[in-house]
């Protein structure tokens, strides 16, 4: 545990070092709040309908989820591997999968902070009398916290597999837009035995989030695919890491 802290607060205090992560974190922001407004705005005012569009409701989330992740985990892996640091890491006392968690940890650590902007938005309307629905926007938090953690885990398998931060940004976001925009083909070629449905059904990211999260609704099925999906690819990220010890 304390191997897992220490590359924790040593990745965190890496990634806000980076102009990157700020100029990344004060972009979102810009955007998140000039689209909140423009919702507000085309909703008439009503506060909950634009906190419900905002966070999971329109593609600019989304996209957002897509591309993030994988920008702050190109280079935990594939730098360290790029540069030669990670020779030192794993000789260090610290397990395979204390690293990869590590870092994990650092990234959802930003992406929560991210998102609580929605919070300090909610609370901002708050003390000017036009209260949000709390648990729908409570909800969305925790649902866009547990989405960006299945993506900063695609992010750090992606990492671990090449030697090139640009190569693992592009196969992260591959992956990441595969996760969203395929089971929104059902529609559109269904399959004769409906076998291929549930499949899909089952891995639907944006489907989970929207019957739970999206609505206040903590259900513990969402909760459970997310939770197993980044203990998945935490594993398999660290089994990756540990092969890499005899290429």
């Amino acid at each position: 545990m304390r191997g897992l802290a220490a590359v924790y607060r040593r990745e965190l205090s890496l990634l806000f070092a980076t102009p990157l992560a700020w100029l990344l974190l004060a972009v979102i922001l810009f955007l998140n709040g000039m689209f909140t407004l423009g919702v507000l705005e085309r909703s008439g005012g009503d506060v909950t309908a634009t906190f419900e569009a905002m966070l999971g409701g329109t593609w600019v989330f989304w996209v957002v989820l897509a591309i993030v992740p994988p920008i702050l985990t190109m280079g935990m892996l594939a730098g360290e591997y790029r540069s030669g640091t990670m020779e030192y890491l794993l000789t260090a006392p610290v397990s395979d999968g204390a690293v990869v968690s590590g870092k994990f940890l650092a990234a959802f650590t930003f992406m929560a902070v991210m998102w609580s902007s929605f919070l300090i938005y909610g609370l901002t309307f708050h003390s000017l009398g036009t209260p949000p629905d709390w648990p729908p926007l409570i909800g969305a938090y925790i649902g866009a916290c547990l989405a960006s953690g299945l993506f900063c885990g695609v992010g750090i398998l992606a990492s671990a597999t090449v030697n090139h931060s640009i190569a693992a940004v592009m196969i992260g976001f591959l992956f990441n837009v595969s996760l969203i925009v395929t089971p929104r083909f059902l529609n559109f070629a269904p399959s004769e035995d409906g076998m291929l449905e549930t499949v899909l059904e089952l891995g639907d990211v944006m489907g989970h989030f929207h019957k739970s999260f999206n609505i206040g609704l903590l259900d513990s099925g969402p909760i459970v695919f997310f939770l197993a999906s980044i203990g998945l690819l935490l594993f398999l990220a660290s089994r990756v890491v540990e092969s890499r010890r005899w290429w």
